[in-house]
C-alpha cells in the first residue's frame, strides 16, 4: 500500500507540472480541445494478504465514457517534455461475483504524455473519485463480503498506456490499471475491494483533428 501510495504521488507530481501545457499530442497555438472516449475493461479481483476468508478470484469487466480537455502550449512543451490532459469519466464494472455485485463510479484523471513520435505517446495515469457498489457486507445477508461494507466509497487508480492518432479525428488507446476502493474506515469490515484491468479505448475530436502533424 505504500508503493501504491509512493507512486500515485510520482504520477501525480508529474501531472501537476505539466499541467499547463497542452494536451494535444502535438504542440501549436491552439487553446483548448475537447475529446470524448470509450473504453471497454477486462481483469480481475484481487486481495491483500490477510484478508480472512481469501476468495476466488472473479473476472471483472467494465465500460468507461470519458471527457478529456486539453490546452496546447509549446513553450511549456519544451520546458518539460510532456503533454498533460485532463478528464472527466463514468464508469461502470461487473465483478461477475455474487459477493462483490457491481460498481459505477465517478472520476477525474490526469495524463501526462511523453512522445515517442508525433503520432504515438507513453502515459502514466492517476484517478481519484467516488464509486457506488451494489453488495455491501450485511451480517445476514452477504456475511462473505469484507472487502466493502458502505454503498458509497472512494475510488483510485494508477495505470500506464499507449495512445496512437489513427485518423485526423480518431485515437486509439491501451492502458493497464490497478484499481482501489476502500471506505477509508468508516465502517468495517474495509479490507478494500481491488482490482487490475487491461483496457482497449477509442477516442474523438469533435471539433479539430487532435494532432498537428
Amino acid at each position: 500500500m505504500r508503493l501504491k501510495v509512493k507512486i500515485g504521488l510520482v504520477v501525480f507530481a508529474c501531472s501537476i507540472t505539466c499541467l499547463p501545457s497542452c494536451a494535444q499530442e502535438t504542440p501549436s497555438d491552439t487553446k483548448s480541445t475537447f475529446s470524448v472516449g470509450l473504453q471497454a475493461h477486462y481483469g480481475s479481483t484481487f486481495f491483500a494478504k490477510g484478508y480472512p476468508e481469501d476468495p476466488t478470484s472473479s473476472i471483472t469487466q467494465g465500460l468507461t465514457a470519458s471527457l478529456y480537455w486539453q490546452r496546447t502550449d509549446r513553450k511549456i512543451f519544451d520546458k518539460y517534455l510532456c503533454l498533460p490532459r485532463q478528464g472527466f469519466s463514468i464508469s461502470c464494472y461487473d465483478y461477475n461475483n455474487s459477493i462483490f455485485g457491481k460498481g459505477v463510479n465517478l472520476a477525474y484523471s490526469l495524463e501526462p504524455h511523453f512522445l515517442i513520435t508525433p503520432d504515438f505517446s507513453f502515459f502514466p495515469k492517476i484517478s481519484a473519485g467516488t464509486i457506488v457498489l451494489s453488495n455491501p457486507y450485511d451480517p445476514i445477508n452477504n456475511p462473505a463480503n469484507k472487502a466493502y461494507s458502505l454503498y458509497v466509497n472512494a475510488y483510485f487508480s494508477l495505470g500506464v498506456g499507449l495512445r496512437y492518432q489513427l485518423f485526423p479525428r480518431w485515437a486509439i488507446n491501451l492502458n493497464t490499471e490497478a484499481h482501489h476502493v476502500s471506505n477509508g474506515g468508516l465502517s468495517d469490515p474495509n479490507y478494500g475491494l481491488n482490482w487490475t484491468t487491461l483496457s482497449f479505448g477509442l477516442e474523438y475530436f469533435p471539433q479539430q483533428q487532435a494532432l498537428t502533424k
